[in-house]
């Protein structure tokens, strides 16, 4: 994060609230205002913010300057220039004027936000005006009447009036848990001291501990929090992770040998044992039956991935048992047998408000007879996860807008909401017969009871190197886009996973010349200009693709590469630089093309084909001449003209498709000839005069 190292510019960290009640319109208050609202727009529009910083000042970017606000003479605006990063490392930036603030509710001005050079809004307000004003950020006073360097380290007061005001910095997590954040003007912000959690997922309790999955592998925990440590070590996806009912094995869903399978290792350790051969992709351990054998449910033998049938698998290995139940998405074994409607196929977190004729349905045997008759039929949502917590059926379900678990008596009676619905879904709820156990935005949560207990996060620490979390080479051959060595042939231009790089043929260092994280880059291709090599690629850096321009050796520090032409060519399908590096030739895909100036930056329309895509695009060594081919029309046919040999060769392509030999390179000794039909290569010169074709073929 950016700071500043003088009194006179304060950074504004998560934790920096020291009041509740609106205020002027100060830099600060701006800015901490801009970024409390800017980080929630963000996770509205789905962007998975890690950190967002702002700074702000009169009239220009700076730091948030720590003199009062402007006399009322002057122009009341502050300049705000926030930066952040998302969780899988993309820059956010958010930048604009503000003219109005209400402190950790609303800003009025002009804010645009980008995250990974890509537009995500541009809004002339955030926030709600007439809400409740947050804490207030209070940047200190200078001393002396000059600047010192300081250290300021900020404190978390929560506003009684709203428990939600907080370390807006901080991730989802920390809020919850109330955990202060510290601030330092050397720009660096820093969270309480925390062991990384990771991100956990299908939790299951039983006694004093918990099994769930982090990492790809199946781990257990004490219950009450700690270091949890590793039942599997495959790496490879895993779920629902079940304790059998007499502690001694854990059951759960692997696909270590391909397909998804029931696997059994023992809590005291072991090596795992495979149960199940099924080589169905809708293979899912549930639990645990009533006699201790593993309830799993799976399509196996079945002929549609929608009609899973609930098995007991013993742990022998022995044949499985299918239950009469029919399809169904999962069995809750209680006082009354619940069975859960085959559902979609996708949990409800991942469609979220789904209200369609798969959506998860409850189903009792009150009476034990296997009769069936349906539960909680007014709840209009997606239900899954039944299980029973004493003498209540509990469930999740996202009837009132978020995933949330729900409970009541078995005639359907005592409703009750036991989680709140603000922020994520709740997930993978499991139980031992009284507690609840869910996971939450990567975190595990439990209910003591159903009968008024708040849920508590369980604080589990992963122990281990933490593979998943090192970088690792990745195989350039498999993302291997395209390659232009330039005229020397002692180097070249190679696009790699959305990169481009330069890479020497003999030695020296690869360079990168274009590698920003959520941005593509592709077709690159080389020319010489002014006795320098440069390099010319496709870019969707604004959302829209461009041309962006930079020397073989790498664009100077600081200096970004040169960028034309966006949103002026559509969707670029290829690229060609004249020799001389004059103008650039684009095919786009609605057919038209396109001529760039590199100087001027100016786009010519060459020629718009209606009937396929442009292609094969070359320049002639003098760079004075384009080819290219494109399909043409079919001339119609009539009673007495029958269909033209063109349309009917087999050495020709057929009306209305592309042709299938592009242009052949130009030589020394080439010269323009006029086309001898549509369908076929099209010559025409890329001076300001178009040339007109005589019956000798000359211009």
């Amino acid at each position: 994060m950016r700071g500043a190292a003088v009194a006179g510019l304060v950074v504004l960290g998560a934790g920096a609230v020291v009041a509740c009640q609106p205020g002027d319109l100060s830099s600060a208050s701006a800015a901490y205002t801009t970024d409390s609202t800017a980080t929630a727009e963000l996770k509205r529009r789905h962007v998975d913010v890690s950190w967002l910083t702002c700074t702000g000042d009169y009239g220009g970017k700076g730091g948030a300057t720590a003199r009062s606000s402007p006399s009322p003479t002057e122009s009341t605006v502050v300049s705000v220039d926030c930066q952040g990063q998302t969780r899988d490392g993309r820059r956010i930036t958010v930048e604009g004027k503000v003219t109005r603030a209400v402190d950790g509710a609303c800003v009025r001005g002009d804010l645009t936000a980008r995250v990974g050079g890509r537009q995500v809004f541009r809004v002339s307000g955030l926030g709600d005006c007439d809400a409740t004003p947050g804490p207030t950020y209070r940047p200190p006073t200078q001393r002396g009447g000059q600047p010192t360097v300081t250290v300021t380290v900020t404190r978390t007061i929560w506003c009684t009036n709203d428990p939600v005001a907080g370390p807006w910095r901080a991730s989802d997590r920390n809020r919850e848990r109330g955990t202060p954040v510290a601030a330092y003007s050397d720009g660096v912000t820093q969270a309480a001291s925390t062991a990384s959690s990771g991100y956990l997922r299908f939790p299951h309790p039983h006694g004093d501990l918990v099994t769930f999955v982090a990492e790809d592998d199946v781990w257990l925990a004490p219950l009450d929090g700690g270091r949890a440590w590793r039942v599997s070590a495959d790496n490879v996806p895993v779920n629902h992770p079940r304790v059998s009912p007499d502690g001694t094995a854990v059951a759960w869903t692997s696909t270590r040998d391909g397909a998804p399978e029931v696997h059994l290792a023992p809590v005291a350790g072991g090596p795992a044992r495979r149960l199940t051969h099924w080589g169905s992709a809708r293979t899912q351990v549930r639990g645990w039956t009533p006699d201790g054998r593993v309830l799993a449910l799976s399509t196996e033998g079945q002929a549609s991935l929608r009609r899973s049938w609930a098995r007991a698998v013993p742990l022998d290995g022995g044949p499985a048992t299918t239950l009469p139940y029919g399809p169904v998405g999962d069995v809750a074994h209680g006082p009354h047998t619940v069975l859960l409607s085959a559902p979609m196929g996708r949990e409800a977190a991942w469609w979220k408000r789904y209200r369609g004729g798969t959506a998860g349905k409850l189903w009792i045997d009150r009476e034990g007879d296997g009769e069936f008759v349906r539960l909680h039929e007014e709840l209009d949502g997606n239900i899954e996860y039944p299980l029973w917590a004493g003498d209540r059926i509990a469930f999740l379900s996202d009837h009132e807008g978020t995933g949330a678990l729900y409970s009541s008596l078995a005639d359907g009676s005592d409703l009750r909401r036991h989680t709140p619905l603000e922020g994520f879904y709740a997930r993978h709820a499991a139980t031992d017969g009284t507690r609840v156990v869910y996971s939450r935005a990567g975190e595990l949560w439990l209910l003591d009871d159903l009968d008024g207990a708040e849920p508590r996060p369980l604080d589990i620490r992963l122990g281990g190197p933490r593979v998943d979390l090192q970088p690792f080479p990745v195989n350039a051959s498999h993302w291997f886009g395209t390659a232009a060595p330039d005229h020397t042939a002692r180097g070249s231009a190679v696009a790699v996973r959305g990169a481009v790089h330069w890479v020497t043929h003999r030695s020296g260092p690869a360079r990168a010349l274009a590698a920003q994280p959520g941005v593509r880059t592709r077709l690159p291709r080389t020319f010489r200009s002014e006795g320098e090599e440069w390099v010319v690629w496709v870019t969707d850096a604004e959302g829209e693709d461009a041309l962006e321009f930079a020397p073989a050796t790498g664009a100077a520090l600081g200096t970004p590469p040169r960028r034309l032409a966006a949103g002026q060519l559509g969707r670029v399908l290829e690229l060609a630089m004249a020799p001389d590096g004059s103008r650039a030739a684009v095919a786009a895909h609605d057919g038209r093309l396109l001529l760039v100036e590199r100087e001027t930056g100016e786009v010519r329309e060459v020629t718009r084909s209606e009937h396929g895509d442009v292609h094969g695009l070359t320049f002639s060594p003098d760079s004075g001449w384009l080819a290219w081919a494109h399909p043409g029309p079919c001339p119609s046919p009539s009673s007495a003209s029958p269909t033209p040999p063109t349309c009917r060769s087999p050495r020709r392509p057929r009306c209305g498709s592309r042709t299938t030999r592009p242009p052949s390179p130009w030589t020394a000794s080439t010269s323009p000839s006029s086309p001898a039909a549509p369908s076929t290569r099209s010559t025409t010169s890329t001076s300001s005069t178009w040339p007109s074709w005589r019956a000798s073929g000359r211009t």
